[in-house]
């Protein structure tokens, strides 16, 4: 959905997918920080304040390497 421009429905899975990580791996685990790294990108995208600090908090204030938007 992210490569499709339907940012919203993006969201929706990756926030999703972000709790199911969360609550399997911890915040700390390197898949954790890819899911909100790459829903850092839809958050920015849309200018979601709430969801950007949402994932900074995981990512840090250095973001990674990790491909946006897969």
């Amino acid at each position: 959905y992210n490569s499709k421009g339907d940012y919203d429905r993006a969201l929706e899975y990756y926030e999703k997918a972000l709790d199911i990580a969360i609550s399997l791996l911890g915040v700390g685990h390197p898949n954790t920080r890819a899911i909100a790294e790459n829903m850092l990108y839809v958050c920015e995208e849309t200018e979601n304040t709430k969801c950007i600090e949402r994932c900074m908090s995981i990512v840090g204030e250095e973001k990674s390497d990790v491909k946006k938007g897969l």
